[in-house]
C-alpha cells in the first residue's frame, strides 16, 4: 500500500532524517528507520531540502493557497487628492 505525505509530514521526516545521520548513521539505515525509500529520501531531500524552519509556514502557505500575512495597515487606504 502506498503512503501519502502532506508538505509539513514531509519536512519533519527530513529533519528526523538529518539528526539521525547527524548522529553516524548512513543513509540506507536512516531511510529504513523513518520507513521510507532511499528513492524518496533523495527526491525530498532534492525538493524540500533547502526549507529552512522559518521557510515552512510561508511555504505550505503559499501551496496550500492560504495567506498568513495580512497587509500593513493604510496599504490600502485611498487619499482624495486636494
Amino acid at each position: 500500500m502506498k503512503k501519502r505525505f502532506s508538505g509539513p509530514q514531509i519536512v519533519a521526516k527530513l529533519r528526523q532524517a538529518d539528526i539521525l545521520i547527524g548522529q553516524g548513521k548512513n543513509v540506507p539505515e536512516v531511510c529504513k528507520e523513518i520507513e521510507i525509500s532511499q528513492q524518496t529520501y533523495y527526491r525530498w531531500r532534492q525538493k524540500y531540502g533547502g526549507i529552512t524552519w522559518m521557510d515552512r509556514r510561508s511555504h505550505w502557505a503559499g501551496v496550500c493557497g492560504v495567506y498568513t500575512r495580512r497587509p500593513r495597515s493604510g496599504i490600502h487606504k485611498q487619499y482624495k487628492s486636494s
